[in-house]
């Protein structure tokens, strides 16, 4: 099994505001806001039974233990959230852009052999990317993303990214030197966990914390 990872990266001149509207959106109690007292208490009893308990299921399904890092840079916010996957970062992604009036970004790879790419603005696709030797495995069909797109959305010269797909004739080489390029575009790694942090001392200082999202923000 190769690398696997999945991240939302978001372009925006509010670094705050946008972190903290993605910490709201995975808070378990906002939408009880206009529920009935009794449901509503009755809902926080069986979360705080879940955590006494550590029920894995229910702290799942009611999305207790978040495992989610926010990483704050000059002009974007960038989203790790565990439980993303290769399957599910474009939903996500959706949704962080309906939310958040700014453009995102996703990217995914799956086992080195695969890896996609898109931009969304108020949760419209406006480019998107497939990489891979045999896409359909995975229900996927090879796409090439308008660069351009990403490099106007995003404010990157991708003229480097432009080359990789024009200079590389091998497909994982391309998937590898497409993640580097990325991260250099970015600022940021891709493949990212919370239990990583001390490996980038000096670079990231926690900020925050809030029903298991964690921000950090970059030196």
């Amino acid at each position: 099994m190769g690398n696997n990872f999945a991240c939302i990266h978001i372009r925006t001149n509010n670094i705050s505001n946008t972190s903290s509207h993605i910490m709201e959106m995975y808070d378990t109690n906002q939408g009880l806001k206009d529920i009935s007292p009794v449901i509503r208490d009755e809902y926080l009893k069986i979360v705080e039974s879940a955590k006494l308990l550590g029920n894995s299921l229910l702290n799942s399904v009611l999305r207790i233990n978040n495992d989610v890092t926010i990483l704050e840079t000059t002009d974007m916010v960038s989203l790790y959230d565990k439980n993303l996957s290769f399957e599910t970062v474009i939903e996500k992604a959706e949704e962080i852009s309906r939310e958040v009036a700014a453009p995102v970004l996703y990217l995914s790879v799956f086992s080195d052999d695969i890896l996609i790419f898109g931009v969304l603005i108020n949760g419209k696709l406006c480019t998107s990317g497939v990489v891979g030797e045999t896409p359909q495995d995975y229900c996927l069909n090879e796409c090439h993303a308008d660069l351009s797109v990403l490099g106007k959305s995003f404010c990157l010269s991708v003229e480097n990214l432009e080359r990789l797909f024009t200079d590389t004739d091998d497909v994982l080489g391309l998937i590898e030197n497409l993640q580097d390029e990325f991260e250099r575009l970015l600022g940021v790694p891709l493949n990212f966990r919370r239990d990583w942090i001390s490996t980038y001392d000096g670079t990231y200082q926690k900020k925050h914390e809030r029903n298991g999202v964690v921000i950090y923000e970059k030196y």
